[in-house]
């Protein structure tokens, strides 16, 4: 048995984390296998980048044809509405 050990101190992002395990041996298809099995619309694209000379596998989850945005950017605008709506009860 193999055990990976995580110090993941300030957070990870699942598709650098699914990009990871790719590169430590875990099968592809069997990641997209597995997203397919869950039956929730989902497909991952996984392929091999470079960036600023580093090589690195990068996947790409795609949920209901549409290309999942990050955090920051898909709540941007609720997070803008919430920081000026000045009424204390509105929720």
């Amino acid at each position: 048995m193999r055990i990976a050990y995580l110090d993941c101190f300030s957070g990870i992002s699942g598709d650098m984390f699914l990009g990871a395990l790719v590169d430590a041996g875990v099968s592809p298809k069997l990641l997209e296998d597995t997203v397919a099995a869950l039956n929730i619309g989902a497909r991952l694209d996984i392929k091999r980048v470079t960036r600023g000379g580093i090589s690195a596998t990068k996947v790409d989850v795609y949920s209901s044809g549409e290309k999942d945005l990050p955090r920051e950017v898909s709540g941007s605008n609720t997070t803008a509405i919430m920081l000026t709506n000045t009424n204390p009860l509105a929720v």
